[in-house]
């Protein structure tokens, strides 16, 4: 189908982008020079994009493989250890590439209501426990064999194939929309998250309940990845991510308190993804984004959303325009 051979295409690209952003850069901009990459992380997404969906059903832009690249070697220059988490996990196929940037000693945590689909109001997507914990073993095994890192850093003896979670993994099986932040948190033996994808229930109330939930236990130099925001199909998305922001701002225009989140803006729009960060951070991020190797010649351009500036990457045609082709694929 048209979609799967544009994702093969893209695929191809990326996987050229991710081994060029390892070798000596020739631009002789210094600052160019000095982004530190993490290697292990690079190949790992390399081999995700070729390694493509391994029949895994889901969407996922092979894009934003290069894109995460460049977010964790923000991480690595800047020195920070955090968590990753998504909500909405159903079969994996966008939590994989989380769980390949982990590094020693951090967490992945997958939030997803699985067969409480009485939660799933909108039907965007009903998730299979037992094929999420079988995909990402899966893309484990394809995509860190051959890894100089050790796989087994945790010391869990597991990497989920015998049936077992891997200590490294730990899933909360709940409606994210009444789910505590503190549940996450603990779910992540304390540590705050980096990157925190957003791709669950699609209404308004539920985005804006799970922006909420990311805000509260994100990073200081953390990222929040929202999906569909621009998808003519899922508009309660973006109605959710402009209540949360319109609500979060006057609650701190109000003075806040401790039951008020921290804000959070966004950076950058690319791949069918909305991607925001705390206020201190956005200036630092946005010019990461339009200067590292990894995204660099995908930048568009700049403009404005809610209020602030982002970098415009290319938009994210999978889910927009295929999405709704019959796929017949196994998990």
């Amino acid at each position: 189908m048209a979609g799967q051979r544009r994702a093969r295409e893209d695929a191809v690209a990326v996987v050229d982008v991710l081994k060029g952003s390892t070798t000596a850069d020739d631009s002789g901009d210094d600052e160019l020079d000095a982004v530190v990459v993490n290697p292990a992380t690079v190949a790992r997404l390399a081999r995700y994009a070729e390694w493509g969906d391994g029949g895994v059903k889901g969407f996922f832009e092979p894009g934003l493989c290069a894109l995460y690249a460049s977010l964790d070697a923000f991480h690595v220059r800047n020195g920070v250890k955090g968590s990753l988490a998504e909500i909405g996990v159903y079969h994996g196929k966008s939590f994989a590439p989380l769980a390949l940037m982990r590094r020693d000693d951090e967490r992945c945590v997958a939030v997803d209501c699985f067969d409480a689909q009485e939660h799933n109001v909108d039907d965007s997507g009903a998730g299979d426990r037992a094929a999420f914990e079988r995909n990402v073993a899966r893309a484990m095994r394809a995509c860190r064999e051959d890894d100089d890192d050790d796989e087994d850093e945790d010391g869990d003896g597991s990497d989920g194939s015998d049936g077992t979670d891997p200590a490294w993994l730990r899933v909360v099986e709940a409606d994210s929309a009444t789910t505590p932040p503190e549940t996450l948190t603990r779910a992540a033996d304390g540590q705050t998250f980096r990157i925190f994808s957003i791709d669950g229930c699609h209404t308004e109330s539920h985005t804006a309940a799970d922006v909420e939930t990311a805000s509260r236990t994100l990073h200081d130099l953390g990222v929040v990845v929202v999906d569909d925001a621009f998808n003519p199909d899922w508009p309660g998305v973006v109605a959710g991510l402009f209540r949360w922001t319109e609500r979060n701002r006057n609650r701190n225009r109000n003075g806040g308190g401790a039951s008020t989140a921290p804000p959070l803006v966004p950076f950058a729009i690319g791949y069918n993804k909305v991607l925001m960060c705390r206020p201190d951070a956005h200036d630092a991020l946005l010019t990461h984004v339009k200067t590292s190797r990894e995204t660099r010649a995908s930048v568009r351009k700049t403009a404005e959303f809610l209020g602030g500036e982002v970098v415009v990457l290319p938009h994210g045609w999978i889910s927009t325009f295929h999405g709704n082709e019959r796929l017949s694929s196994s998990n």
